[in-house]
């Protein structure tokens, strides 16, 4: 049975093994996915995820409960700091910023039909494949619910850098899911498997760009199924 979040938020607190076990194992999933969504490789969000774990083992000092889902929201705030450190760390955003003059041509956002028709795993692969800055506009935009004005000051750039960032996030997703459902229709089968040989989906994505960047790493069926096509190959 699963302690309460307060409970286990204490024993975090007071450093207790098995509550410090638990909270990763409820955790890890939903924050490595966030990690993803920063990073775009695995290798490096497996990093993400040990180092996030860790700045909050020690920060419970500073948390303070407000009711159900608050230990999650703070958790996921903290790993976001923690992709934002190593970003600024190795200089990306900045990088980012001096693609300001090029111009990427406007192309109307897919429906909502579109984007129910791209696997999960390819919404994900879309998102992974942006420019590093462009990536964590989009993330905090759309995902996190910043405001521009709070995202330039997180990142160290203009409102107008954050809003020309997301505008040309928005353009290159919306092009390469187009691409991927034009003259297509992408379906699956009661295994989850799509219309493209070993490649599975992990279940519906019915909110349009909003939802593309959420999800990430759900759907068991999906992931046994994959990884008994993997074996046989």
């Amino acid at each position: 049975m699963q302690m309460d979040e307060r409970i286990l938020a204490e024993g975090c607190r007071e450093g207790d093994g098995a509550a410090r076990r638990e909270l990763y194992d409820r955790f890890a999933g939903r924050l490595m996915a966030v990690c993803m969504r920063y990073a775009g490789d695995r290798a490096t969000a497996e990093d993400l995820l040990h180092d996030a774990f860790l700045k909050i083992y020690g920060a419970f000092g500073k948390f303070s409960y407000r009711g159900p889902g608050s230990l999650r929201a703070w958790m996921e705030r903290v790993t976001v700091n923690v992709a934002l450190e190593w970003l600024r760390g190795r200089n990306r955003l900045g990088m980012t910023e001096l693609d300001e003059g090029r111009v990427v041509a406007t192309v109307a956002e897919p429906a909502v039909s579109d984007v129910e028709q791209v696997p999960r795993e390819v919404l994900l692969r879309f998102v992974s494949e942006l420019p590093e800055g462009y990536r964590a506009v989009f993330n905090l935009y759309c995902i996190e619910e910043y405001s521009h004005r709070e995202i330039a000051r997180m990142l160290g750039i203009n409102e107008k850098s954050s809003s020309s960032q997301l505008f040309r996030a928005r353009a290159l997703l919306a092009r390469k899911i187009r691409a991927a459902v034009e003259g297509s229709r992408i379906v699956v089968d009661e295994k989850m498997q799509t219309t493209v040989p070993g490649l599975y989906a992990a279940g519906d994505c019915t909110g349009g760009l909003l939802q593309v960047a959420k999800a990430v790493y759900e759907g068991a069926q999906a992931g046994t199924e994959a990884a008994k096509a993997l074996r046989k190959g």
